[in-house]
């Protein structure tokens, strides 16, 4: 996939799973503004990617950020895609996932084989792949902090358990950024 769809696949995202965003005060020219005044913003933390966009809302501009980890394969076609935001629960946002999966079944999370499994559901499919919603309360997000690798299971639609895991190296430095962000 190229980076000019992978960027439109972000927006796009971003727009589906943005919520309303207040307009604050500001105290001076640079409060809610992205560094440098750049109006839109991606850094690499290790296998993470936080990218930025600033968003007009009721007369003021404010960052909207996710943290993004997309894995292809040597062929360049998409795996799977995590994008992450800040939300009042811990992060929220969606999982792109392949085609050939059961999407009558869920998909479950979990970090580093411990704890118990949280279950996820397909809502839409788009060009990019199959969408899973997800929220990410503050319990996991610091198991998510504290681990090295979510994986990510579902089920193809001939019954066979479909395993991808996401690195978690760089997520807590990616997390810290967007919030820092988006203040």
């Amino acid at each position: 996939m190229t980076n000019t769809i992978q960027r439109t696949c972000v927006l796009v995202l971003l727009a589906l799973f943005a919520t309303p965003i207040k307009a604050q005060q500001t105290q001076g020219p640079q409060q809610g503004a992205l560094p440098g005044g750049a109006s839109s913003l991606s850094e690499t933390h290790e296998d993470w990617t936080v990218r930025c966009q600033m968003a007009s809302q009721k007369d003021a501009a404010k960052p909207v950020c996710a943290v993004v980890q997309t894995q292809v394969t040597p062929q360049g076609q998409q795996v799977i895609s995590v994008e992450l935001r800040v939300s009042p629960q811990g992060l929220k946002g969606a999982l792109i996932m392949p085609f050939g999966l059961a999407i009558n079944r869920p998909v479950s999370l979990s970090i580093d084989e411990e704890g118990q499994p949280v279950p996820e559901s397909f809502t839409t499919c788009i060009p990019a792949g199959c969408v899973v919603p997800i929220e990410i309360d503050r319990g996991m997000l610091s198991a998510m902090r504290g681990g090295a690798v979510m994986k990510v299971s579902a089920f193809t639609v001939d019954d066979q358990k479909l395993s991808l895991p996401v690195s978690l190296k760089g997520f807590s430095a990616a997390a810290d950024r967007i919030s820092e962000l988006v203040r």
